[in-house]
Order: structure tokens, then sequence, then C-alpha cells
């Protein structure tokens, strides 16, 4: 009688897995790979603290951004030529979305560089250290980002799985590019 249960459960849990998972999955592969093929990109611009810019995109009339400001456009598959002007300068990309999972930052001056940092350790690690800093960006060039990152540390989650990362970009002076981390982390005010 128990063998006749267990291959029953067991049975149970294949009907289910035939009937319902696979489906599920099949379903989410094919609505990313439409994504892919069909979907926008997506362009980031953070405006500095202090600093209002312009955007033009292919174009366009300019629309503002604002100091802080976080500033975001879905762009179609293709080339685009992306400017922007603001009190710390000019900058002009030549863009090409590639794919619907493109996301890209734009620098906003020749004085905007960028550090992405990991601040789980900083404010979700129950001992609680510095945020690591992940990678360090020129103003030179684009910087690919994911869906899930940061640009404001006002709205990070307000809390998270265990041993995640937590991506944050901030910007740098460019003259800060080599310093060491410790110098970068507390002029951007982070402090045990």
């Amino acid at each position: 009688m128990l063998q006749f249960l267990q291959s029953a459960l067991r049975n149970i849990r294949l009907f289910l897995l035939v009937v319902f998972v696979v489906p599920i999955l099949m379903c989410a592969g094919a609505f990313a790979a439409v994504e892919w093929w069909s979907g926008n990109g997506t362009l980031h611009i953070q405006a500095s603290p202090g600093e209002s810019l312009s955007v033009s995109i292919d174009g366009a009339p300019a629309e503002a951004v604002y100091p802080g400001q976080h500033f975001t456009r879905e762009l179609p598959q293709g080339a685009h030529r992306v400017a922007i002007s603001g009190g710390m300068g000019q900058s002009s990309f030549d863009v090409d979305v590639s794919n619907g999972m493109w996301q890209q930052l734009a620098p906003t001056s020749p004085q905007q560089c960028w550090v992405e940092l990991d601040v789980y350790p900083f404010y979700y690690s129950p001992s609680r250290s510095m945020p690591t800093i992940e990678g360090r960006y020129p103003a030179s060039a684009l910087i690919s980002v994911s869906s899930g990152t940061y640009y404001d540390d006002t709205v990070l989650p307000r809390t998270v799985s265990e041993h995640t990362h937590v991506d944050l970009m901030q910007p740098i002076p460019c003259g800060m590019m080599n310093a060491p981390d410790d110098q970068i982390l507390s002029t951007l005010r982070f402090q045990l």
C-alpha cells in the first residue's frame, strides 16, 4: 500500500510538472526572446547634484533634466544620437541599441565619471561595513547597467535577500578615478 501511495505521489508531481511548470517556463522563455528581438532598450541619464541639463535624442527638441534627477528613455532598436548639455560641459554619443535588454548610462559631461558600488555591506548586512567599489567608469563612453541598478540611495529597497548585490551608481569627479577606494567612499559621504 505504501509503494502504491509513493508511486501515486510521484505521478501527481510529474503531472503537475508537465501541466503547469513546463508551460510557464516555455512562456517565460518566449517572452524573453520576443523582448530581446523586438523590445526597446533603455537610456539612463543622471544629473549630478546642482547641475541642470538639456537632453536631445535624434535631433528632437531638448528635454530638461533637473539637478539630481534620473532621466530614462526607451529607445527602439537601431542607431541614435544623444546630445547632453549642462553647466559642466557637453557630451554626445552615437548609440546603437542592439536588443531589448540593452541598458546604458550616459555620462552628462566630460567631468562626470562614475563608480559602481555594492552597498549591501553598508545598508543591509548585520555586520555593517563600507560599500565595495565594483567598477570605475570614465566620462568618455556609455556604461552598461542592469535593470536592478540604483542611482540614488534614497530609493534603495527596504530589505533584500541575504548576501545580494545591491548596485548603486554614483557620479564622481574624473580627477578621482585613480584615488584609493577609501578616499572615494569618504567623498561620497559613506562613514561607519
